[in-house]
C-alpha cells in the first residue's frame, strides 16, 4: 500500500533536480559572461508523513535556488473507524491519518447473511394473496407464493320506501363487509295526524303534526301561556307550630308560601290539686289555647309515702268544673275558665262584665282562650264573672295595672279611713303565708284548700326537705312503695300513671283531717330537717379532722 504514494514521489524529486541542472547550467554560461551577486529569499518547506522537511533559497536576481537544513518526515498518525459487518457486508477497520487524510481498510468479519420470518397474506374478495419474507435484521423483504383474489359473496336486503327516503336493494358482501345499493324506488307521502296542546300556567299551547307512517313531526299555532291564579289560604300560627300564608294555583295547584309568623307560645292556667291521704297533689299547667297540659310540684299527704298505682280500675271520672282567675299583669290580660282537675276545659259558659259606677256593666269580650285584655282600660273597673245561668261567680276590681280584691280608695278620704292602721291593699301586700290569691276561687263561700289557706308551716315539697347534699331520697329510706320521686321520673310533662291519680276529683282536700295532718307533717319535716343537719355537721367535722 506504502508504495503506491513513493513512486510519484520519487518521480516528482527527480523532475524538480532536472529543472534544478537546467537551471544551474544556464547560470554557468551568464556566469561566464558575469557572475551574479546572489541576493537569496529563504522560505522553509515543512516535512509531511512521507517526504522531508526543508529550508529553500531562492536568488531574487537570477533565480537560482538551493535547499539546505533538511528534517525528517513526520509519519502518519492514523485513527481506526470500526464498521461492522451487515447482512450483506463484511466487517471492517478504516484507518485515517489526521495529518495527511492517507486512509486504507482492513477485513475484521464476514458478511452475516439474512435472517428472514415470514407473514402471510390471505386472498380477500379485492387483493391477491401472497407470503412475505422481511429480514428482521436489516428489514429486507420480499414476497412469494401469490395467489388470486376469491371475490364478494353478496347477500341482498330490501328497504321498503318510507315518507323520507326512497325504497333500494342493498347488496352486502358476507365476507368484507363492502356493500353497494341498486333497484331505488320513489319515497311516499307523509300522513299528519293534529293533536292540540293546550296552553298551561307556565307552558305555551301549540297544535303538533305527527306523520303516521314514519313519525316525523312539526309544531305550528303557538298561544300564550295562561299564568297562575292564586288563591290565598292564611294558616294561624299555634301554641308550637308556625303560621304561613299559603298560594295555590288553582288551575295547575303550584304553591308557594310565604308570611311566615312565629308559633305564639303556650299560655298555661296553673290548677293546683291538693294532696290528701288518699291520693298524690300536683300542679296541672294547661294551656288555655291548645289545651296542652303537663303536671309537676308533685306532693304527698301523711307520712306514708307516695301513693301507689291501685291494683283495680278506679271508678269513671265524672267532671267537676271549678272557676279559675289567673291574672297576667305582664301580659295585660287574665284567664277566666271553668276547668276540672283533670284538664278538661267547659268551652263558654261564662260573661265577664265591667263597669266603672257600678251600675252600668258592659261586656268585655273573653276570647276563644279566656282572655280578658285590659291594657287599654282607663280607670278602675268593677268585673262581675257570671255564669250561663246568670248566677254571680267572681267580683273584683281591674285596672290597667292588673286585678284587685279591694275597691280603689277614694279620692276624698286622704286618711284612707277604710285602712286605718295603714296596711298595704291585700294585692300589694307580701304573701308571707303562700296563700293563693282569692282570685283562683270559683266560689268565695267554698272552702280553700289547705295550701291556700296560709298553712303557716310552710310546708316544703319532699325533694326540698332539709340539707339536700345529706338527706336520702324516699327510696333510699324504706318507703314501701319504692316510687321515685317526680324530678327522677323523666319528663314531668308525661308522668306515669302512679303519678296522675285516674280521677282527680279524688285529690279534693278533705276539711276535717287536712289541718291535722299539716301540723304533724310540719312536725315531722323538722325533726328530719334537724336530723340531716346534724348528720352533715357531724361528717363536716369528722372530715376536717381526717384533714388535719
Amino acid at each position: 500500500m506504502k508504495s503506491k504514494f513513493f513512486i510519484p514521489l520519487l518521480g516528482a524529486m527527480t523532475l524538480l533536480s532536472a529543472c534544478l541542472f537546467m537551471g544551474n547550467a544556464a547560470g554557468t554560461e551568464a556566469s561566464a559572461a558575469e557572475p551574479c551577486q546572489h541576493q537569496y529569499t529563504e522560505r522553509i518547506v515543512l516535512p509531511t508523513c512521507t517526504v522531508q522537511g526543508y529550508t529553500l533559497y531562492t536568488c531574487t536576481l537570477c533565480g537560482e535556488q538551493r535547499k539546505d537544513h533538511y528534517t525528517e518526515a513526520t509519519d502518519h498518525d492514523y485513527t481506526v473507524q470500526t464498521v461492522a459487518a451487515t447482512c450483506t457486508t463484511k466487517g471492517y477497520d478504516r484507518y485515517t491519518c489526521q495529518k495527511c487524510g492517507d486512509t486504507y481498510m482492513q477485513t475484521t468479519a464476514p458478511e452475516l447473511g439474512h435472517r428472514f420470518a415470514e407473514i402471510v397474506v390471505p386472498a380477500s374478495c379485492t387483493h391477491n394473496g401472497y407470503t412475505t419474507h422481511f429480514c428482521t435484521v436489516c428489514g429486507y423483504e420480499y414476497s412469494d407464493k401469490n395467489e388470486a383474489e376469491t371475490g364478494h359473496f353478496y347477500e341482498d336486503e330490501t328497504f321498503p320506501a318510507t315518507c323520507t327516503a326512497k325504497g333500494y336493494t342493498k347488496h352486502t358482501c358476507s365476507v368484507c363487509g363492502y356493500s353497494y345499493n341498486d333497484g331505488f324506488s320513489d319515497k311516499l307521502s307523509h300522513d299528519y295526524e293534529r293533536s292540540v296542546t293546550e296552553p298551561t300556567c307556565t307552558a305555551d299551547g301549540y297544535t303538533t303534526y305527527t306523520c303516521l307512517n314514519c313519525g316525523d313531526s312539526y309544531t305550528v299555532g303557538y298561544t300564550d301561556k295562561l299564568g297562575h291564579s292564586y288563591a290565598l289560604s292564611v294558616t294561624q300560627p299555634s301554641c308550637v307550630s308556625y303560621g304561613y300564608t299559603e298560594h295555590i294555583c288553582a288551575t295547575c295547584h303550584d304553591r308557594y308560601v310565604t308570611d311566615y309568623q312565629i308559633p305564639t307560645g303556650h299560655e298555661y292556667l296553673h290548677i293546683i290539686v291538693e294532696a290528701t291521704p288518699e291520693s298524690v297533689g300536683y300542679t296541672r299547667h294547661l294551656c288555655i289555647k291548645c289545651n296542652y297540659s303537663y303536671l309537676s310540684d308533685f306532693v304527698t299527704s301523711g307520712d306514708a309515702g307516695y301513693i301507689p298505682e291501685p291494683e283495680e280500675p278506679s271508678k269513671p271520672h265524672s267532671h267537676s268544673f271549678r272557676l279559675y282567675v289567673q291574672d297576667n299583669p305582664e301580659s295585660k290580660f287574665f284567664i277566666a275558665l271553668f276547668v276540672c282537675n283533670c284538664g278538661s276545659v267547659k268551652s263558654g259558659g261564662l260573661t265577664v262584665l265591667g263597669s266603672k259606677d257600678g251600675n252600668n256593666f258592659t261586656d268585655l269580650k273573653v276570647n276563644a282562650y279566656g282572655q280578658v285584655f285590659y291594657a287599654d282600660l282607663n280607670g278602675t273597673y268593677e268585673v262581675k264573672i257570671v255564669d250561663e245561668q246568670g248566677r254571680e261567680q267572681r267580683t273584683f276590681w281591674l285596672s290597667s295595672r292588673g286585678i284587685s280584691e279591694q275597691p280603689p280608695a277614694k279620692p276624698d278620704t286622704p286618711d284612707n279611713p277604710s285602712n286605718p292602721s295603714g296596711q298595704q291593699p291585700p294585692e300589694e301586700q307580701d304573701n308571707p303565708s303562700g296563700q293563693q290569691p282569692p282570685e283562683e276561687q270559683d266560689n268565695p263561700s267554698e272552702q280553700q284548700p289547705p295550701e291556700e289557706q296560709g298553712n303557716p308551716s310552710e310546708q316544703q315539697p319532699p325533694e326540698e326537705q332539709g340539707n339536700p347534699s345529706e338527706q336520702e331520697p324516699p327510696e333510699e329510706q324504706g318507703n314501701p312503695s319504692e316510687q321515685q320521686p317526680p324530678e327522677e321520673q323523666g319528663n314531668p310533662n308525661e308522668p306515669s300513671d302512679s303519678e296522675t291519680p285516674e280521677n282527680p276529683d279524688d285529690g279534693e282536700p278533705k276539711s276535717g283531717n287536712s289541718g291535722v295532718t299539716s301540723l304533724v307533717l310540719f312536725f315531722v319535716l323538722i325533726v328530719l330537717g334537724g336530723g340531716g343537719l346534724a348528720a352533715y355537721l357531724i361528717i363536716k367535722k369528722k372530715k376536717k379532722n381526717k384533714q388535719n
